[in-house]
């Protein structure tokens, strides 16, 4: 994972938080050009339907893309 170290990628997470209790849901690595290029949960599991939804909400809010082979994509 060098490449996340010299910024070529940033790695963000969609949490579910309730009450003062924070549940990590996914990991998603955002490439420098803007590009969604993986997202994955535990055990390295797909994103579900609602999950999904709501990382191409994000996506289309911050004007960020989604690569082809990302599982999210239409």
């Amino acid at each position: 994972m060098h490449r996340c170290q010299i910024g070529d990628v940033s790695i963000w997470a969609l949490t579910a938080t309730s009450g003062s209790s924070v549940k990590p849901l996914l990991t998603i690595e955002l490439k420098q050009n803007n590009t969604i290029a993986q997202v994955r949960g535990k055990v390295n599991r797909m994103p579900d339907l609602e999950e999904a939804k709501l990382i191409k909400q994000w996506a289309t809010r911050e004007q960020l893309k989604v690569a082809q082979h990302c599982e999210i994509s239409d």
